[in-house]
């Protein structure tokens, strides 16, 4: 990843998306993750929908799901979630959930196979799911672009279902339609909480790869930053489009040196333009980096801010495409993490830098993450200071956050 703005609020402003979590025979996994899987192997997803508060879901647990017989068929025959069906509420709106338990069979493209309603025991069960999909046979598995492009289609005002339907027609080739659909992520997607860390990264990233070898999407990334630097620099621009603005910069590849210079002078007359340039300079905190700015990066990067960003980033349940997306949230926000155990270090804050390291471990990080990480300690002034690694406490490192 390249693209190094993020939100502070990474983190914290969408909804939960954690896959679903449940005892055999059912599988950890989100709803997306569960179509591709059952297309790629010939299998329907089943859905238990339940809740906590009803005592035939309670029976079904108790009784039928610990059947050996019912288990080998749901893990033959299908993908097997079990959802709360008072959590994932839009999924349960959207397959019609009005009495539980109720139980879904749903085909890799997302339509409804069949369904069953109520508490049955372990024959009975057997009995009535296998007629639920004698008639069934499983679909061709759809291409990428055909998946997200359902998606959006049941979630049209979803500005993720745009945004991954827009990935797929870009990595399609459809550069023209795929910018359609970046531009209104873009103008329409300002303000919509479940998109903001996508809207200021991932999505002006994408735009900037496809403006070279697509000189419209260039030259609209150009229209946009041009237009808000004018009124960054008049004083004009409220904290959102002064934001908006350094994002589009870092997307053009714009030297820090030059955002810097713009943000330091800014207009600060009104209480509104300095809560501006208050908001703007937070947001260029890397590039407080990038100039060797350490003291001022130390100042506005308070240490549970620097641990809360490193938290799994967290997508709403039926975000198409959910695992990219929180694997790429995850790297910027790791990334975001090596910078501050960097800083931690070069501002003599030894112990602050330890808890970051730590922090940083516990996370899945990608080979090119490590990387990223060995190239950051390279370049600290003191490479032997207390938790700042040479190669043999890299790798030592390395072996300790895989166990």
């Amino acid at each position: 990843m390249t693209y190094r703005k993020v939100l502070p609020a990474l983190v914290a402003v969408l909804g939960a998306c954690a896959a679903a979590v449940a005892d055999p025979p059912f599988v950890s996994m989100s709803f997306d993750a569960a179509l591709q899987q059952a297309g790629s192997s010939g299998r329907a997803v089943f859905i238990d929908f339940y809740t906590t508060w009803c005592g035939p879901c309670k029976m079904l647990d108790q009784i039928t799901w610990k059947d050996a017989g019912v288990q080998a068929w749901l893990q033959q025959r299908t993908v097997p979630l079990k959802l709360d069906a008072e959590r994932y509420v839009s999924l349960a709106q959207r397959f019609k959930v009005n009495a539980y338990p109720t139980m879904i069979f749903v085909d890799h493209d997302g339509t409804v196979i069949n369904q069953l309603v109520g508490y049955r025991d372990a024959a009975r069960f057997l009995k009535d799911a296998e007629a639920a999909l004698t008639k069934w046979s499983p679909k061709a598995t759809p291409s990428s672009l055909d998946v997200a492009r359902q998606a959006f289609q049941m979630r049209p005002g979803s500005m993720v279902a745009r945004f991954a339907y827009g990935r797929a027609l870009a990595e399609e080739g459809h550069r023209v339609d795929a910018l359609k659909h970046f531009e209104a992520c873009w103008v329409d997607g300002r303000g919509e909480a479940e998109f903001a860390p996508i809207r200021r990264s991932l999505l002006l990233t994408d735009i900037a790869a496809m403006g070279k070898r697509y000189s419209t999407a260039a030259a609209r990334l150009s229209k946009w930053h041009d237009a808000l630097k004018k009124s960054v620099r008049a004083g004009s621009a409220d904290a959102e489009e002064a934001m908006d603005w350094a994002s589009l910069s870092v997307a053009k590849r714009r030297p820090p040196t030059e955002r810097l210079r713009i943000v330091d002078a800014m207009p600060v007359d009104t209480p509104a333009q300095q809560d501006t340039r208050q908001a703007v300079n937070l947001f260029l905190i890397d590039d407080l980096f990038a100039t060797k700015r350490m003291e001022d990066y130390a100042a506005m990067r308070p240490m549970d801010q620097m641990l809360g960003d490193l938290r799994a980033p967290k997508l709403p349940d039926e975000a198409p495409g959910r695992e990219r997306l929180a694997a790429d949230l995850g790297a910027l926000a790791a990334e975001r993490g090596i910078r501050d155990w960097a800083v931690c270090l070069e501002v003599g804050n030894h112990a602050s830098a330890r808890r970051v390291r730590a922090a940083l471990l516990k996370l899945d990080l990608t080979d090119e993450l490590w990387k990223t990480w060995k190239r950051t300690a390279g370049k600290l002034r003191n490479r032997r200071v207390d938790g700042a690694p040479g190669e043999v406490e890299m790798g030592a490192w390395r072996r300790e956050s895989t166990g």
